[in-house]
């Protein structure tokens, strides 16, 4: 299992690439993002902290997509654990590395307003919220073109925040879009549609 090959790698990370930080930084990113995926939280945390750590040290001043990677995926771990100023701090950081990286659109410069825009949501801040939700979205709908999971979720969203406001014809018109998108994207049998349908499924009993 995952679980099984992680509990025996761990151990012999350090000692394994004792003469390659890089690659040291590099599987203890990785790792701390499968933990997160399992749920392990605290474990993530201490692998991509090591791996922030051991990145800023070998690319002092430096604005280098590494150090952002590991920045937003201790975000999104300290995010799941409520610790949300600190996720926003990380986010910040991440966001303007990758600002000064890649200059217009990109799929990380999106993901980390994304990221902020959950912050802002989940404190009520409504408006910056939907500003931030609405500049991702807009920025993965020109890099990808046209249908994309990334896009999908970006319309739900901005659904769920219509719902919040108590606009619920507005929501329920975005949810629909939503799940229509993730079922040319991902067909019928996906969890992701299982959870679009959910959602409308919410809005409509709202609606009555």
């Amino acid at each position: 299992t995952v679980a099984g090959a992680l509990e025996s790698a761990l151990p012999r990370i350090t000692e394994t690439f004792s003469a390659q930080p890089d690659m040291e930084a590099a599987v203890r990113h990785s790792v701390g993002q499968t933990l997160l995926g399992l749920g392990r939280l605290e474990e993530a945390e201490t692998q991509v902290a090591t791996a922030l750590a051991i990145r800023r040290r070998l690319h002092p001043g430096e604005n280098h997509s590494e150090v952002a990677d590991s920045l937003n995926l201790l975000g999104e771990i300290r995010y799941e654990t409520d610790r949300l100023d600190e996720a926003e701090e990380l986010y910040g950081e991440a966001l303007a590395i990758r600002r000064a990286l890649y200059p217009g659109d990109h799929v990380d410069v999106a993901r980390t307003i994304d990221n902020l825009g959950n912050i802002d949501h989940d404190r009520g801040e409504l408006d910056r919220a939907e500003a931030r939700y609405r500049e991702a979205w807009e920025m993965r709908r020109r890099l990808h073109g046209g249908d994309h999971r990334d896009v999908a979720s970006g319309l739900n969203n901005l659904a769920v925040l219509a719902q919040d406001r108590g606009d619920l014809e507005r929501a329920e018109r975005l949810h629909r879009e939503s799940l229509a998108m993730t079922r040319r994207v991902l067909g019928e049998r996906h969890p992701e549609v299982a959870s679009s349908l959910n959602n409308l499924a919410t809005i409509l009993h709202d609606r009555g």
